[in-house]
């Protein structure tokens, strides 16, 4: 029964790092996009 338990909480543990590593992407991606945007405009202005 204790393996299991073990088992079990390994998962639940890849599960979360793997949502926590997705989350991060997501906002990396995020802040690249408001990034390109912003330097856009800059050089939009700047012309």
């Amino acid at each position: 029964m204790k393996t299991v338990s073990i088992l079990a909480t390994y998962s639940q543990t890849q599960i979360l790092r793997f949502s926590i590593d997705k989350m991060c992407l997501h906002v990396k991606r995020f802040f690249a996009a408001i990034n390109l945007k912003l330097t856009i405009d800059y050089d939009g202005m700047q012309i």
